[in-house]
């Protein structure tokens, strides 16, 4: 069965939707802004500088295999082995990629990105550990990947990249972790349900329901035995969520119109614990 998205679900390239972070508040912005409005601000006008790590690299790969195999197969260039690649004399090794033939072939890939063969062995595992999970499977079989909603909360524009939206289940976030059993701690560590409910809200707005979509987190492991979990955050903790969005969303108001980003820890603090 085949889903047809509707109008306000944009699909654009990354690059667009990248731009438009430097005047748009995203999800994870408003999770900076939480912790400090000067980090928010920092990061959105490129004073501060987010750092690639292994992790978020893993993790941008799979979404990409996953959810949009036509545009990797495009965007993405598998290293050849030591029998294929000229003169690597054996297996392409650290040593070998420092050689400066190694690097002119590097320099000619141009915008493609470079994956291992393990790299690509660990994508195809965490994929068909997904399509072997009951409820997973189910999740992905007929809705649209990576679309934008973009809508105004509280006189503030705000954008959403949506990793898979399905109309019988609603918004799914796809994430990536080392241990399955742990994920569950992470949920709140990295404040997933602040970005559900943000993600719940904007399209609720720009789709005009009045309820708005569910939203899911499905996990799967980046390592043996690759688990994946699939996790629906309750309506409570939700609302919880979402009314400290608000509220935040109108600080971030107050802050673009006066210019002032305050670092945070401003207020006198009382320790209270023993």
């Amino acid at each position: 069965m085949t889903f047809k998205a509707p109008k306000f679900l944009i699909k654009e390239e990354v690059s667009i939707y990248q731009e438009k972070r430097k005047t748009i508040l995203t999800a994870s912005y408003l999770k900076e802004f939480d912790t400090s409005p000067a980090l928010c601000h920092g990061t959105m006008t490129g004073k501060f500088k987010r750092k690639e790590t292994e992790a978020f690299k893993v993790g941008t790969d799979f979404h990409s295999y996953f959810l949009e195999r036509d545009k990797f197969d495009e965007d993405f260039i598998i290293e050849p082995d030591g029998e294929n690649f000229p003169n690597a004399k054996g297996d392409v090794t650290s040593a070998f990629r420092n050689t400066k033939g190694y690097k002119e072939w590097k320099e000619g890939l141009g915008d493609q990105r470079l994956v291992s063969l393990d790299d690509i062995e660990l994508l195809k595992m965490m994929s068909a550990s997904i399509m072997s999970h009951p409820i997973a499977k189910k999740m992905f079989s007929a809705g649209v990947s990576e679309h934008v909603v973009r809508a105004e909360l509280h006189g503030v524009k705000c954008q959403i990249r949506i990793d898979y939206y399905t109309p019988d289940r609603g918004i799914i976030d796809l994430k990536s972790c080392d241990n399955l059993d742990a994920f569950g701690y992470s949920i709140g560590k990295y404040g997933y349900p602040t970005s559900g409910a943000f993600y719940r809200k904007v399209f609720q707005e720009k789709s005009k329901e009045f309820f708005p979509p569910n939203y899911y987190l499905v996990a799967v492991e980046k390592k043996p035995p690759y688990r994946t979990g699939v996790w629906k955050i309750s309506e409570d903790v939700m609302d919880m969520a979402e009314k400290m969005n608000a509220k935040n969303i109108k600080h971030f108001k107050e802050c673009s119109e006066s210019g002032v980003w305050p670092l945070g820890y401003e207020e006198m603090n009382i320790y209270e614990y023993i």
